[in-house]
């Protein structure tokens, strides 16, 4: 019997030194991810998408958010990234439903009606504007939806306003390079020489910038006068009639976009 009571302590023993790690022992990763929880989980997930897209790193960026719908499931915020990046890596058609799905569903409208801007700015740039102002009036703080707007306007050659919203735009986002020089470039085509100046020299905007600023305002004033429409650049409801499916822009449209509202909207 003493025999018997020896064995059984002794895997009573083993069976204690062979328990489950305790939660101190485990994965650092895990635990901190169990610590957080869903929802801050999920938060930094989505916070690391758009950090992906802001790098241009489109395809990282779809897979993690393939990721995470697997994980937390589909959700509007999620189909509006994808739409986002769908319309970034020239799938307007696929894109524009997403956005027009949103349109109904209320939290993400003025997104919606964001991206849409954007997705006919490269061939209509008078739907663009109409789909951008009503962005504005649901999200008017939203400095790159002004500043995608104001210069949407400035390709159309509405001046005056134009160089109110890039002014909203600069004023929302002081520190950003692209709202302040939409906005410079607004006041020399309006002849507003003094404050271009002197925004420029508050920012300390070199001189070879400042030189290619005035380029391309003389640039979109001579497209004003030529009443270019459908442009590649941009961002009261939009027209009620059917409206074209978006068309693949070429190359230089997306090169054009990309150094003067890919900040504000893309």
């Amino acid at each position: 019997m003493r025999f018997l009571g020896a064995c059984l302590l002794m895997i009573l023993i083993a069976g204690c030194t062979s328990s489950p790690p305790r939660p101190d022992l485990a994965e650092p990763a895990q635990l901190l991810q169990e610590a957080r929880g869903e929802d801050e989980n999920r938060r930094l997930y989505t916070d690391l998408i758009r950090e992906l897209m802001g790098k241009d790193r489109l395809y990282a960026a779809m897979a993690h958010l393939e990721a995470q719908q697997k994980q937390f499931g589909d959700t509007a915020e999620l189909r509006l990234l994808r739409a986002d990046l769908l319309r970034k890596l020239e799938e307007p058609v696929a894109a524009e439903q997403i956005y027009r799905q949103l349109l109904d569903e209320g939290r993400f409208r003025g997104e919606a009606r964001h991206g849409l801007g954007l997705v006919y700015a490269p061939q209509d740039l008078t739907l663009a504007v109409r789909h951008l102002q009503s962005a504005v009036t649901l999200l008017p703080t939203d400095a790159r939806i002004r500043n995608d707007l104001g210069y949407a306007l400035l390709r159309q050659g509405q001046v005056h306003e134009a160089v109110r919203e890039l002014a909203t735009a600069y004023q929302l986002s002081p520190g950003e390079r692209l709202p302040r020089n939409n906005y410079i470039v607004a006041l020399l085509i309006d002849g507003e020489e003094r404050r271009a100046a002197r925004i420029a020299a508050e920012h300390e905007v070199g001189g070879d910038e400042i030189k290619r600023l005035r380029q391309r305002a003389a640039s979109l004033q001579q497209l004003a006068r030529q009443s270019v429409s459908p442009l590649p650049d941009a961002e009261t409801e939009p027209r009620p009639a059917p409206e074209p499916t978006p068309g693949r822009a070429t190359n230089d449209d997306r090169r054009n976009a990309a150094t003067t509202i890919g900040g504000g909207g893309g």
